[in-house]
């Protein structure tokens, strides 16, 4: 079976417990990219997930820009789901929208 790569958009506390829930599943999904405002929280994600500072990002519209990986989960505030979540379809993404 292929291994589903997986971006975050939010690392709040759901964007974390999703991306650690699908880590205990390494042999199918592994986390590629992640984005947040905080670069406290971009450090975690860092460490968490392996990630090389390149996959991280503090800017919605560049990590938006392109397609980083299989699916996205959206975990941001829910006033702005539909906007990004819009994008992330046009992207071609799977999206997991909490």
């Amino acid at each position: 079976m292929k291994q589903i790569t997986v971006a975050i958009l939010g690392c709040g506390s759901r964007g974390f417990c999703y991306g650690e829930e699908m880590q205990k599943r390494s042999d199918k999904f592994t986390v590629v990219s992640v984005c947040d405002i905080s670069m406290k929280k971009l450090e975690r994600a860092k460490r968490i997930f392996s990630l090389s500072d390149e996959n991280l990002f503090l800017d919605e519209k560049v990590f938006l820009s392109k397609k980083r990986a299989d699916a996205l989960i959206l975990a941001t505030q829910d006033r702005d789901h539909v906007r990004q979540c819009v994008q992330a379809l046009k992207l071609g993404y799977d999206v997991l929208l909490e």
